[in-house]
């Protein structure tokens, strides 16, 4: 009961030993009425009664008698709870901030995701072709950077399709990105950009992953992924070979500068190229049903911060690919003899 003798219900009242064993526990009714039953072996029993908002009652007895019956009533004072501090912490899916969209890979991932392709596919306002190109907002990315800090530039896929989904924490989405920030400040950007983040303990180390297999008719496949994250420099390097008719790479791209000075400013823009281009026949089969190419592809991106004001960028690719193909066509053409006669 409390101090103005009113019961108190759902009380927890405990009976122990001496050793702090419980020998029994209960809960007090709607009238305040307990039972405890236990075995007594002629000691000391405390009984405890505890509740929320009240200050803990204990009471020490001598029971002489296994069978006998005694009848306690608790007292209990009310006890104000004093929290140093309340920590409030939010878990959104998405939020959006200015120009940029926030959202957090653990809501959507299901632990079947191997790479950041596998991931980004799952994430709303995103959406990955089937050539490995990203759309975000419904517009095809300009770049995919890592910490902010754009490494292999126009050839992310070699990125997105290699690195170990595990890795990240939160994707962002940049919508009026222009990544030289002078030019940000004169003119808005129709351009899209994909920012990673990446979980703290992969923030500061060296990390990586390798797969491989082998498969009938000497059929293989191998892919190495290693990475070194550092606060000023970040390295990322990509391996795979295989014999499947998987394509290593499907574009490789380098870039040229083009400096226009019919402009007030002089504005420097990126242009793209094709390294080389293979052009391939078209078989009257499906391309999953044809394998005819052994390739490979290596490919080094580094990143690093001078200053805060100054960085340098740099990569290495090599790719190879072997096709061989052999197609034999025939036609039979069945013609059914009649015999006409006429007369």
């Amino acid at each position: 009961m409390d101090k103005q003798l009113q019961p108190l219900e759902t009380v927890l009242l405990q009976a122990r030993n001496t050793k702090n064993q419980v020998l029994d526990y209960t809960y007090s009714d709607q009238n305040g009425n307990y039972e405890l039953e236990f075995i007594n072996n002629k000691e000391s029993i405390i009984i405890e009664a505890s509740s929320l908002g009240f200050s803990t009652v204990r009471r020490e007895i001598t029971i002489t008698d296994q069978r006998m019956l005694e009848a306690l009533d608790f007292e209990m004072e009310e006890k104000t709870e004093s929290l140093k501090e309340v920590v409030v912490e939010g878990h959104q899916k998405i939020r959006i901030n200015s120009d940029t969209t926030f959202i957090r890979v653990s809501q959507y991932a299901t632990d079947t995701e191997q790479t950041v392709e596998d991931l980004l596919k799952r994430l709303p306002g995103i959406e990955v072709l089937p050539d490995g190109s990203i759309n975000a907002h419904g517009k095809p990315i300009e770049s995919l950077l890592v910490e902010g800090e754009n490494i292999l530039d126009k050839n992310y896929k070699i990125l997105s399709k290699n690195l170990d989904a595990k890795t990240l924490e939160e994707v962002q989405i940049l919508e009026n990105y222009e990544e030289n920030p002078i030019f940000k400040q004169l003119s808005s950007s129709e351009k899209v950009a994909l920012n990673l983040k990446l979980k703290d303990k992969f923030k500061y180390v060296l990390f990586g992953n390798i797969s491989a297999g082998y498969g009938l008719k000497n059929r293989y496949e191998a892919a190495l992924t290693l990475g070194l994250l550092r606060k000023r420099i970040k390295l990322l390097e990509f391996s795979n070979a295989n014999n499947t008719g998987n394509k290593a790479a499907n574009l490789l791209q380098s870039e040229r500068t083009v400096i226009d000075l019919s402009q007030i400013f002089q504005k420097i823009e990126k242009q793209p190229f094709t390294i080389f281009s293979i052009d391939e026949q078209e078989e009257n089969i499906f391309n999953t049903r044809s394998i005819f190419n052994t390739s490979m592809l290596h490919s080094i991106g580094l990143s690093t911060k001078i200053n805060d004001e100054l960085s340098l960028r740099g990569g290495c690719k090599y790719y190879f690919r072997h096709n061989y193909a052999r197609l034999s066509d025939s036609d039979r053409i069945f013609h059914r003899y009649e015999q006409h006669y006429f007369f």
